[in-house]
């Protein structure tokens, strides 16, 4: 495996520099001063403040390049991403969390079908973006049932599958917001 050097992170910035032996790669972290999250609905500014927050503290750069061409060069490290498979009710498609306990069947809030796991839709995420995240953010990704892969040449990785907005957008993000200052924030 190429070993990953990360030579510098500037923590104002946010901007990162990594090289993997082939290339070197400078990302930045987006999604600072965001207004609206993904439906459209314009957040108050003191919650587009604390998702903005949340942002700088706990994502560093993306680094989809490097994720993408390690699981090229070494495709048993996919086996370690997890959430990596999407789990939905076979009759309506409405999501089903991973929390889920196995000896009790799962009642789906759309349809009210009873589930088993073996029930269960599973189908692969799409992630089109890899950004490092702290490991804080990680594990409360992972409670939103988000891609995380632990140990991307050492780095904490959220497989983003959202592109072409702001970070501080994603409503993962602002449920994460929600829940660390309380659900008095409006958005």
């Amino acid at each position: 495996m190429a070993s990953v050097t990360v030579l510098k992170l500037l923590p104002r910035t946010q901007r990162a520099v990594a090289r993997d032996g082939l290339t070197s790669i400078a990302c930045d972290s987006i999604g600072f001063d965001s207004n609206h999250n993904r439906k459209g609905k314009p957040m108050n500014s003191e919650m587009s403040k604390l998702v903005d927050r949340v942002v700088q503290l706990h994502v560093a750069c993306c680094v989809s390049n490097i994720v993408e061409r390690m699981f090229v060069h070494e495709p048993e490290l996919r086996d370690e991403v997890i959430n990596a498979y999407a789990r939905s009710c076979p009759k309506c498609g409405t999501p089903v969390p991973s929390k889920v306990d196995e000896s009790e069947p799962f009642v789906c809030t759309c349809c009210k079908t009873k589930l088993g796991l073996l029930d269960v839709d599973y189908e692969l995420q799409d992630v089109l973006e890899w950004h490092v995240v702290s490991d804080w953010l990680a594990s409360k990704l992972i409670e939103h049932d988000e891609v995380v892969h632990h140990d991307v040449y050492g780095l904490t990785v959220w497989g983003r599958c959202t592109s072409g907005q702001l970070i501080a957008a994603d409503d993962v993000i602002i449920k994460i917001t929600r829940e660390l200052y309380g659900e008095d924030c409006n958005v």
